[in-house]
């Protein structure tokens, strides 16, 4: 089994998020989800972080074994706290 950053590297191919450069970690929430954090500067004020979530999902028919899910990935959060509150929704559904 694949880690979750290998799983983002294979998918992206190194390309970083525009908004949100700098990733803070990765995450997976078996059995459907993959996740990256990241943070980066507001655009209306460079000195304020914000903090974004990507998701992929497991996806059996794919050629790369995932699909992305621009529908639960989120970005813009004006802290870390809320971000990882949102993961944790993420983890919630991920079991259902």
């Amino acid at each position: 089994m694949r880690n979750a950053a290998t799983v983002f590297e294979y998918e992206y191919s190194g390309a970083r998020n525009f908004m949100t450069p700098h990733v803070l970690g990765y995450r997976e929430l078996p059995p459907k989800f993959y996740i990256e954090l990241s943070e980066g500067e507001s655009i209306f004020d460079r000195s304020a972080k914000i903090y974004g979530v990507t998701v992929l999902e497991t996806d059996h028919t794919s050629p790369r074994g995932v699909k992305r899910r621009p529908d639960l990935s989120k970005g813009g959060f004006p802290t870390y706290a809320l971000a990882e509150r949102y993961v944790s929704t993420l983890a919630e559904l991920a079991k259902a």
